[in-house]
């Protein structure tokens, strides 16, 4: 038998029955989310507005930068093989097995 599941949200300042819309309000490093009806959510604008008029814009999150050498998968497998260090024959080779491999290949690199 199939089911139809319905949410709705309310006002969560007040049992005022109308529909909702979620809104988000940061401050510091407290985070919260707030369902506001329209009358609220024009409520709250207009008592943020005077701050956020004079404020400048937030720095957007960064994200996760890749790391900066590729080392590849084969190589540093090959590398362990030959020197007894244990390495998985599957998925990326752990920074315990990459880190001396690296140490390798540029201490080769001087020397040639």
């Amino acid at each position: 038998m199939a089911q139809i599941i319905r949410i709705y949200r309310t006002c969560d300042v007040s049992d005022c029955g109308r529909d909702a819309a979620e809104h988000v309000l940061a401050l510091g490093k407290t985070r919260r989310s707030i369902d506001l009806c329209q009358a609220h959510a024009d409520e709250l604008n207009k008592t943020v507005q005077p701050y956020l008029s004079i404020g400048r814009p937030a720095p957007r999150a960064r994200k996760a930068s890749k790391p900066d050498v590729f080392v590849n998968p084969r190589a540093v497998r090959a590398w362990a093989k030959e020197h007894g260090v244990p390495c998985p024959e599957i998925g990326t080779p752990p920074l315990a097995v990459k880190v001396p491999y690296l140490r390798w290949w540029c201490d080769q690199r001087q020397v040639g």
